[in-house]
């Protein structure tokens, strides 16, 4: 199995909190760089301008200012482009006003995420040599919740040297599946992954205001539709509670918006 990165990023409101980004083989590092650089370029942007999925970010200014009404363009010619690299996308949310939320719904995204890696890893052993790490997880500088990083930190640790138990099953720790023994982080702003990790989690925190709000329609058949072949699954082609996760009370919720815009039948 070729080793993978996963990079994150965190979405938090008054209304929802959304951990998700997507995971790549280390293999196609360079091309995923690439790719970003040479739509910056077509857009008159330069490699080190940064992009988000919200141009009015402060960090964004220059790009907003150039790329100007061609966000849309902007975004679509980045979604189209990820399934030449074996991208797949992972989306973890809370929606605060369901009633399983807590206080600590924000440990229940991660660790959601962290375990779906974890699956990952473990479903694609092989008997070839394997590189090290298996995986590396970069997350986006919480720059919003600097009194929460090292509780996240704590949260990868956990992962990392207990693994998970649960009442039927269990999974191993990220240390037997060889991945590094530590979260690392990073400002959106140095690198393209993150800044694609953004765009992901915006698109997708899009089709959730849809389903719980009914709301951003147009947005989710602009992007979020091109993002969708691209969520993890598992081997029947399952998408809920893999790539896209949520508590168990909004499944169904989230399956009747899918099969409203034609996603599932």
């Amino acid at each position: 199995m070729n080793s993978i990165v996963c990079f994150l990023d965190e979405h938090d409101d008054d209304k929802s909190l959304l951990i998700g980004g997507f995971y790549i083989p280390r293999s196609n590092l360079k091309d995923l760089d690439l790719l970003v650089f040479n739509i910056k370029e077509e857009f008159g942007l330069e490699h080190q301008h940064t992009v988000k999925w919200n141009l009015r970010d402060q960090a964004c200014v220059e790009a907003r200012e150039i790329i100007g009404d061609k966000n849309d363009e902007f975004r679509k010619a980045i979604f189209k482009k990820l399934s030449k690299l074996e991208v797949g996308l992972i989306a973890s949310l809370v929606w605060k006003g369901d009633p399983s939320n807590t206080r600590e719904s924000w440990k229940w995204a991660f660790e959601n995420v962290l375990q779906r890696l974890c699956i990952e890893l473990n479903s694609s052993k092989s008997d070839k040599p394997n590189q090290y790490p298996m995986l590396d997880v970069v997350f986006d500088w919480l720059s919003s919740k600097r009194t929460r990083i090292d509780e996240y930190f704590g949260v990868y640790d956990s992962a990392y040297y207990n693994g998970y138990h649960f009442a039927e099953n269990e999974l191993p720790s990220l240390e037997s599946e060889g991945a590094c023994p530590c979260l690392l982080v990073t400002s959106c702003r140095f690198s393209p992954a993150l800044q694609v990790a953004d765009m992901i989690v915006g698109a997708t925190g899009e089709f959730f205001k849809f389903v719980y709000e009914n709301e951003r329609e147009q947005n989710v058949k602009n992007y979020f539709i091109l993002l969708y072949p691209l969520f993890r699954r598992d081997s029947k082609g399952e998408i809920l509670g893999r790539g896209l996760i949520s508590q168990k009370t909004s499944r169904d919720k989230i399956k009747n918006s899918l099969k409203e815009l034609g996603l599932e039948t």
